[in-house]
């Protein structure tokens, strides 16, 4: 090839590369454009796209309302440790999945500035139920359904293997205990499947979630329904996931409904009712010192006349 063709071919390549740089250039200014300010989806994800047109991560206030966004600008819901502070998130997507204020959520006070008041139990708790949203955050997709993604979260308890802890541990926190030791050893029994599976629902969204045993065996309750993880490991998933109390004690099913013993209550998650809640609270402690009040008053009275 004689040195005038063959500057002509790179030329030629040139160009081509040139132009092959534009239209890939031009696509990626086109995929930037396409997402407007605001929250939207992506393969299952929520995110917000600033004005620049990139992902906000972290803390942000959008509006009059606080969202919580991963490293990865992922947005997350339900109860994160934020630093050294615990937040709940409403188990929601885009607009609605903001911070939760002043309110009670699974029996933990927030304050004005959202974060949850911390005790020796609420610690304890709260670690537990970041823990479990954090293992939801890898089974689920954000805008599945809430019934496929307990399907999910019971798949992940049921497979997890079965190792006998002795007799049942009764107590206050006896759903604390078992939980912990499912998720730190990897193993565990019906009590620690029953108890983790009445987390992970939490987790996922559902509002009344309940750990129970009989003393004898472990299951988790549901807004009003039976989940068994443990039990579904012998007589098939379908049988122990969403069993009604008709259900109960049918087909090879546990007695759930007559044997319910030992309940432990992990609390409403839906803001309302965690409204409603405090203020029964409030409004019970507001008796309670008016009862003290009167009488201290008639012992003062009591006191004079003798």
């Amino acid at each position: 090839m004689s040195g005038k063709k063959k500057r002509k071919a790179s030329l030629r390549c040139l160009f081509l590369l040139s132009l092959v740089g534009v239209l890939l250039f031009g696509a990626g200014i086109v995929r930037a454009a396409a997402h407007k300010p605001g929250f939207g989806k992506e393969k299952g994800s929520y995110y917000y796209w600033n004005e620049k047109g990139k992902k906000v991560k972290g803390l942000q206030k959008i509006g009059e309302k606080t969202f919580w966004f991963d490293k990865k600008g992922v947005q997350r819901t339900g109860w994160r440790k934020i630093g050294s502070s615990y937040y709940f998130f409403r188990i929601e997507n885009g607009a609605e999945g903001y911070m939760i204020t002043n309110a009670v959520i699974n029996d933990v006070k927030l304050g004005k500035d959202g974060r949850a008041k911390l005790t020796g139990h609420t610690r304890r708790k709260l670690k537990m139920m970041t823990r479990c949203a954090q293992i939801a955050d890898e089974l689920v997709k954000a805008d599945q359904s809430k019934r496929t993604k307990l399907k999910a979260v019971f798949r992940y308890v049921m497979n997890l293997r079965r190792s006998n802890t002795g007799n049942f541990r009764t107590g206050s926190e006896w759903d604390l205990y078992y939980a912990e030791y499912i998720l730190d050893r990897k193993r565990g029994d019906c009590f620690c499947q029953g108890a983790l599976m009445a987390y992970m629902a939490n987790a996922v969204g559902y509002s009344h979630a309940k750990a129970v045993s009989s003393g004898g065996h472990g299951w988790a309750k549901i807004d009003g329904e039976y989940y068994d993880p443990n039990w579904a490991s012998v007589i098939g998933f379908d049988k122990c996931f969403g069993a009604t109390a008709g259900q109960s004690g049918t087909g090879g099913r546990p007695r759930w409904s007559k044997n319910e013993k030992y309940v432990a209550d992990l609390g409403a998650t839906d803001e309302k009712a965690s409204v409603r809640k405090s203020k029964k609270a409030a409004s019970e402690a507001k008796f309670v010192r008016k009862k003290t009040r009167r009488l201290k008053k008639y012992k003062a009275m009591s006191a004079v006349l003798q």
